[in-house]
C-alpha cells in the first residue's frame, strides 16, 4: 500500500510539475518581485524575495 501511494505521488507530482510549466510557458511573464507560483496574489500575503 505505501509503495502504490509514493508511486501515485510521484505521478501526481511529475504531472503537477508539467502543469505549472505549461501555464507557465502560456500564461504572460509576472510582474518583477512577485512569485510565479502564486496564482492569487493576496495584499496580506507578500511574496518574500
Amino acid at each position: 500500500k505505501s509503495l502504490q501511494f509514493s508511486l501515485f505521488l510521484v505521478i501526481y507530482m511529475t504531472l503537477l510539475g508539467v502543469f505549472l510549466g505549461e501555464a507557465r510557458v502560456w500564461m504572460p511573464p509576472p510582474p518583477p518581485g512577485r512569485n510565479p507560483f502564486d496564482m492569487r496574489p493576496s495584499p496580506f500575503n507578500p511574496s518574500k524575495g
